[in-house]
């Protein structure tokens, strides 16, 4: 938990663990946003926790690109009991996103595909560069 997030949670009155339902949550758009290491966002969701009920909550949330959360997915948070729109999103839980993912399977499945075609083109032989 960086400086800034422990302390918002030590402001807290009744900081309990609990989870935050995503439902928006901008997006890095251009690889120039994707290639620097945070970005400020709009979070909204439904935050739920011990002792409190489900509720909707929006905030300001300087997001790491690596681990920007997508529509539906649950992230750990800590949340003030006595005023739960104080949420606290415990970024270096969230899971990292495999931002070059579909580029990656992208360029496999090409490399796969011309050696298919070499292979053809060769006669079937599998040896050989």
């Amino acid at each position: 938990m960086g400086l800034l997030a422990w302390w918002r949670v030590k402001r807290m009155r009744d900081p309990v663990p609990g989870s935050l339902k995503v439902t928006v949550c901008a997006q890095p758009g251009t690889m120039a946003a994707t290639a620097s290491a945070s970005y400020s966002a709009l979070v909204m969701g439904v935050v739920e926790g011990p002792g409190i009920t489900p509720r909707a909550v929006e905030f300001s949330s300087h997001v790491p690109a690596a681990r920007c959360p997508r529509s539906g997915q649950r992230v750990p948070v800590v949340v003030d009991r006595a005023d739960p729109h104080r949420v606290v999103i415990r970024w270096d839980q969230v899971p990292r996103r495999d931002v070059l993912g579909p580029a990656r399977r992208a360029n496999q499945r090409a490399a796969a595909t011309e050696r298919w075609k070499r292979r053809r083109r060769d006669g079937g032989s599998r040896t050989g560069a």
